[in-house]
């Protein structure tokens, strides 16, 4: 048996519908609160003729990462984990939930697998918990970079730090494990979550580009790279996850173009995004909305950043997608969207 947290997410919802295809016995662990009706559309619009028949044939359990009580069930049976649960916020307030799924979670998640002789646990962590090193003038980002001290990461970025560091402690006491840390994911899903927001923010068109770079890879990659480093029970090791180092500019450019919007030309400067940014901030607390852009976040794209994939790339032999193709793959998809939301009106 194999069991999945985070499946309502864009890692999470690939992840469901490649085990699906291989007809693995599945389990999948949710909150009371979680909205599946997007894994659904994941498995419909990759699988139009039997999306609902492997959807239908994955078991769904309720539980809650930060409340071990809750999990015992989940675990019976169970040989391999695939650990995508998370929490993603940039905002310094939040950090006491962080803390409390990000690192609370992953430990009670391995401790129970070492409880219930789980064969193989897959973590997906992030490349936010990682330091950085210089590369001549460029900063780099690789697998050895964790060492580096704890204010050069964000708070999200911290939280996902000790949360590996549960893992590798539960690797001490005999766990299987393999850590993965991705760039920013791109492909369908939710666009009112994570960076599918990205093109949600593009499809209504905006002007402005941030001026730094990062890394970017499709969602598919992530999800079969995670499969074949559990396949081939790679254990004891962590791989930054990246297809493209790329610039926000041309990557918010080819989201537009693919919504048939004007490319953004105005480059937000790193004081324009501090100032839109603490501006944000006023506006989510009086809406009691999230705080969506932080001064971390606007720092964050005003860095250039590259992050090294020869690892994983020589390990598993691996050829990623184009970044290119992962963006028209994701903006088809939410054509769809609008276009089924028109066909209703």
């Amino acid at each position: 048996m194999i069991l999945v947290t985070g499946g309502s997410g864009l890692t999470g919802s690939h992840l469901l519908l490649e085990l699906s295809r291989k007809a693995e016995p599945l389990r999948v662990l949710k909150r009371n609160s979680s909205d599946i009706s997007w894994v659904r559309r994941i498995f419909d619009y990759y699988e139009p003729e039997k999306g609902g028949e492997l959807f239908s044939c994955m078991e769904w359990v309720d539980g809650d990462i930060t409340d071990p009580d809750s999990l015992t069930a989940a675990f019976r049976d169970v040989t391999t984990v695939y650990h995508t649960a998370g929490y993603v916020s940039f905002d310094p307030g939040e950090y006491k939930r962080l803390r409390k799924i990000n690192v609370e979670g992953t430990r009670h998640m391995v401790e129970l697998s070492l409880k219930y002789g789980v064969e193989h646990f897959c973590h997906v962590s992030s490349v936010a918990a990682l330091g950085k090193h210089h590369q001549g003038d460029e900063l780099w980002v690789s697998e050895t970079d964790y060492r580096k001290m704890r204010e050069e990461r964000s708070c999200y970025g911290f939280s996902k730090l000790l949360g590996e560091l549960e893992v590798w402690r539960a690797m001490e006491e005999g766990l299987r494990a393999v850590i993965v840390n991705p760039v920013i994911i791109l492909g369908p899903g939710n666009w009112n979550r994570g960076s599918a927001r990205l093109f949600k923010t593009m499809q209504n068109g905006s002007p402005f580009y941030p001026p730094g770079s990062n890394g970017f890879v499709d969602v598919r990659d992530v999800v079969r790279i995670m499969l074949l480093l559990t396949e081939r029970r790679i254990s004891g090791e962590r791989f930054v996850i990246n297809a493209e180092n790329l610039s926000y500019r041309q990557v918010l450019s080819w989201m537009a173009q693919g919504f048939g919007r004007k490319a953004p030309s105005i480059r937000a400067g790193k004081g324009l995004m501090i100032m839109a940014a603490m501006a944000d901030k006023m506006m989510s607390r009086l809406a009691g909305k999230p705080h969506l852009l932080t001064r971390e976040t606007a720092r964050t794209s005003s860095s250039h950043i590259f992050y090294n994939n020869e690892k994983i790339k020589s390990t598993l032999s691996y050829e990623f997608i184009p970044v290119k193709e992962a963006i028209d793959q994701a903006v088809t998809f939410f054509l769809s969207l609008t276009d089924d939301t028109d066909q209703r009106r």
